[in-house]
């Protein structure tokens, strides 16, 4: 099933399933995924702007497993579950589209620049306080100068900022503060807790919004009788 809705498409979205960090890229169909992936069968700019934003990795990380220290995806806790942003207008949906655009070739750009992958480049860009002397950073095989490696990675920092708002604004929740900036994640493992992400208090607020459109949506979908197992 999942290649036949594959055929129909040239682009989808996958993450890894046990990750560090929670990262989505678009990926050519044209291939045979390995079952340690998540593949979502869309090739859909949008999607991919709010799957990436910290709303989504928010829920993801609350609601998903972990394995040792990392994260596990699981397509039927995060995703399923997730409550997108219902009626988006027409100039956010151009919004993400460009967007996600900048930001999907800027990323891959940045990662062949600093011939890093998805990990090692997200570990510069959650490092506070990163400069010229980062150890990571001098032994990477740049292929700029090391000056402009960290202005790039000071730039994907805004980029995911840029889309964040977006996406709050997508839900309408724009008197939520996230006041980007480097912060300790509490259930993160004690040694490896700062992250470049949105304030505590965001977070909490965030988690709270998306758990009451989730029971919205399900209660309409009741009413609906979309969960009625003697229906069609």
């Amino acid at each position: 099933k999942l290649y036949q809705l594959l055929s129909a498409i040239d682009e989808c979205i996958i993450a890894t399933k046990t990750t560090k960090y929670i990262e989505f890229v678009m990926y050519s169909t044209n291939l045979v995924f390995d079952q340690s992936l998540t593949v979502i069968a869309l090739n859909s700019k949008v999607i991919f702007s709010v799957l990436n934003s910290i709303i989504h990795k928010t829920w993801s990380e609350y609601y998903g497993s972990t394995l040792e220290t990392r994260f596990r995806y699981s397509p039927s806790d995060c995703y399923e579950t997730y409550p997108f942003p219902r009626h988006p207008t027409k100039e956010l949906e151009q919004l993400f589209e460009e967007s996600a655009e900048e930001y999907i070739e800027f990323r891959n750009d940045l990662m062949l620049n600093l011939q890093l992958g998805l990990t090692k480049t997200f570990n510069l860009f959650h490092t506070k306080d990163l400069t010229i002397d980062n150890p990571q950073l001098r032994k990477a095989n740049l292929q700029i100068p090391i000056e402009d490696a960290l202005s790039d990675v000071y730039k994907l920092r805004r980029l995911n900022k840029q889309m964040d708002e977006a996406v709050l604004k997508a839900y309408g929740w724009t008197d939520i503060e996230l006041k980007h900036d480097f912060y300790e994640v509490d259930y993160l493992p004690e040694n490896d807790r700062m992250r470049y992400t949105i304030h505590p208090d965001a977070r909490k607020e965030i988690l709270k919004r998306l758990l009451e459109l989730n029971h919205k949506i399900h209660d309409e979908e009741v009413r609906a009788g979309l969960w009625d197992k003697k229906g069609k």
